[in-house]
């Protein structure tokens, strides 16, 4: 417990740990600021306007359902993607006006997606400085059981990266149901809504602390802080582009041995891959999705924590 408490100080006393968080704040109360003085309370006119625009949406797709489902043999799975139709409502057809109901889940994807890249390269920092300034070797003199170190980092690197996350959210999440408020809708926060969003927060937060144990993992492997980031940007070339060029080339899809799409299945709960018809090939669902990241990430993790068992300390 004590060297737990002894790497999260180390942790957060890392300035560029401390910058990153103030940049993220400033960051915060630029787009907010712009978030109000770009929204504006509707008027009765632009709110009769948007409900007439969405009876209408809402119509054009129910009929073409109707069309899709006289024609598929199984609409359930071929016309489910205009079933979207029945969530349609007057909020989204309210341009310049901040509707909370609408916005808070666009808001905190983009936020947890930015902390999982700033647990990733933060984690990956606080290890690799700790292997280039002599630190590790240092902490390995005083504590040898290596495996107790690794738990510890990596313990204060998620515990760390966490409370920022959850904290700059909620803070964040406040002050755009305050815009809302003022200058703008809140919207219909349902029960359903209410389970959706948190139901979306927890896949992306697990998100985020596969993300920050991939940073400690690649950085003890590497022993450099950019070890992390450059196995990623590697990955995303040579496999996820590189791998989609060659998909076109050889005419076969390679989608179930990319890892993005099991990341988009696994945040959205499901990812359906469609025909240029609209009609469904498969379904990956979502906690396939989440055990592929899970498995992915243990295993990375398993290979650092045998190389930091075994390897010089200098």
């Amino acid at each position: 417990m004590k060297l737990f408490v002894v790497e999260l100080r180390r942790f957060a006393s890392r300035r560029s740990n401390q910058v990153l968080v103030l940049v993220a704040i400033g960051f915060m109360l630029l787009s907010l600021s712009g978030l109000t003085m770009s929204s504006h309370s509707p008027t009765a006119e632009e709110v009769s306007t948007a409900e007439t625009q969405a009876r209408e949406s809402r119509e054009e797709l129910a009929g073409e359902y109707d069309e899709c489902a006289v024609q598929s043999s199984d609409p359930a799975r071929d016309c489910g993607h205009l079933t979207s139709g029945y969530e349609i409502d007057a909020s989204q057809f309210l341009p310049g006006v901040v509707v909370f109901s609408e916005d808070a889940a666009d808001q905190l994807s983009f936020l947890f997606v930015v902390f999982a890249f700033c647990g990733l390269l933060t984690a990956g920092s606080f290890i690799g400085a700790e292997w280039t300034s002599g630190g590790m070797t240092n902490l390995l003199l005083w504590q040898p059981r290596r495996g107790k170190v690794f738990a510890a980092k990596t313990g204060a690197a998620v515990s760390m990266v966490s409370v920022v996350t959850w904290g700059y959210t909620l803070v964040h999440l406040g002050a755009l149901w305050a815009i809302s408020a003022t200058r703008g809708l809140v919207g219909d926060l349902t029960p359903t809504w209410w389970a959706a969003t948190f139901d979306l927060a927890g896949r992306l937060f697990l998100v985020v602390v596969l993300a920050t144990v991939l940073g400690v993992a690649f950085a003890m492997i590497g022993r450099r802080t950019v070890t992390g980031i450059a196995v990623v940007i590697a990955y995303l070339i040579l496999v996820e582009y590189g791998g989609q060029l060659m998909s076109l080339v050889i005419g076969a899809s390679i989608d179930d041995l990319i890892l993005s799409t099991y990341l988009v299945a696994w945040i959205n709960d499901g990812l359906d891959t469609m025909r240029p018809d609209y009609t469904v090939v498969e379904t990956t669902p979502g906690w396939l999705g989440g055990l592929v990241l899970i498995v992915v990430t243990a295993v990375v993790t398993a290979v650092a924590a045998v190389r930091f068992q075994r390897q010089d300390a200098n």
